[in-house]
C-alpha cells in the first residue's frame, strides 16, 4: 500500500514539474494568442496530419479561425510563431531572416542540404537570394535553360508510360545528376 502511495506522489511530482516547465516556456511568446497542446508534444501531431494539397489543412484553418493569422504554438517541443499573414511573411523575408531564424526538421536538412537557401541567414541569405533572382530574371534563361528543362522533363515523363510504380524520391534525385547546362 505504501508503495502505491509513493508511486502516486512521484507521478504527481513529475506531472507538476512538466506543467511548470511548460508554463515557463509559455512566457517567452506571451504576446501572441495560441494553444500549446500537450506538454512536450504540443500541436505537432495536428500539424503533420495529412490533408489535401488544395487546402491549408485542419491545423492552419483551426489556428486562423481561433487566434487570427498570426499565433503561437508548440511544435516539435519548441515554441513557434505561426504566420498566415502575407505582409508579415514578406517583412521577415525582406529582412534577410535576421529577425526570425527558421527552424527545420533534421530530415529537411538531409534532403535540401545544409548549404541551401533555406538554412542561410543574414548576409549569406541576401547574397544567395540575389544570385537566384538575377539568374531567373535573365532573358537567356528563357531561351536556353527552359528548353533544356522542357526536354529533360519530357524525356523523364516518357519513361513513366509503362504503367509501373514510380518512386518520387528516386526521380527527384535524377534531376541534379542530369547533364543540365547553366548559362550565366
Amino acid at each position: 500500500m505504501s508503495g502505491v502511495i509513493l508511486l502516486l506522489l512521484l507521478l504527481l511530482l513529475l506531472l507538476n514539474s512538466i506543467v511548470k516547465f511548460d508554463k515557463n516556456r509559455e512566457k517567452k511568446i506571451s504576446n501572441l494568442l495560441g494553444s500549446r497542446g500537450f506538454p512536450l508534444i504540443g500541436k505537432t501531431l495536428s500539424l503533420f496530419k495529412p490533408h489535401r494539397p488544395n487546402t491549408m489543412g485542419h491545423f492552419m484553418e483551426d489556428q486562423i479561425s481561433r487566434y487570427g493569422k498570426i499565433s503561437s504554438s508548440n511544435i516539435l517541443g519548441r515554441e513557434a510563431i505561426i504566420s498566415a499573414d502575407g505582409e508579415l511573411n514578406r517583412f521577415v523575408m525582406k529582412n534577410d531572416m535576421r529577425l526570425f531564424v527558421p527552424t527545420w526538421l533534421p530530415a529537411f536538412g538531409e534532403i535540401a542540404g545544409r548549404d541551401s537557401v533555406a538554412f542561410a541567414v543574414g548576409e549569406t541569405y541576401k547574397k544567395l537570394r540575389s544570385h537566384i533572382v538575377n539568374f531567373f530574371n535573365t532573358n537567356r534563361l528563357q531561351t536556353l535553360f527552359l528548353k533544356d528543362a522542357d526536354h529533360f522533363a519530357s524525356t523523364m515523363m516518357r519513361s513513366w508510360l509503362d504503367g509501373s510504380i514510380i518512386s518520387a524520391k528516386n526521380e527527384a534525385f535524377k534531376v541534379p545528376n542530369h547533364d543540365v547546362h547553366i548559362y550565366i
